[in-house]
């Protein structure tokens, strides 16, 4: 199992890279700036700073505190519509497009 999760990893990281150097062409975009959930992942950031050094094009990694997705934030505005009184019934599904408002 832990070869299986490796393997994938790899792939998808590998994934990434490729995708964020390829996006970011010509030369004149010449630096790269990662943030998010996903850039906390260590063999990424790892990947990225490789790439990056050995295409001399400066990537930059937002810190690993500052790097996590936005699940804090919909806790947040969660709990003040809890606190406002604000409930849904128990049969209520995940819906991506769903307001907040």
């Amino acid at each position: 199992m832990a070869d299986v999760c490796a393997s994938f990893q790899r792939v998808v990281v590998t994934s990434l890279v490729e995708r964020l150097f390829d996006a970011a062409r010509p030369p004149s975009r010449a630096q790269r700036r990662v943030a998010g959930g996903v850039s906390a992942n260590s063999r990424l950031r790892a990947a990225l700073v490789d790439r990056g050094e050995g295409r001399d094009t400066p990537t930059f990694l937002a810190s690993v505190s500052l790097s996590t997705d936005n699940a804090a934030m919909i806790a947040a505005a969660g709990l003040r519509a809890f606190r406002a009184g604000v409930t849904a019934s128990l049969d209520l599904n995940a819906d991506a497009a769903l307001p907040l408002g």
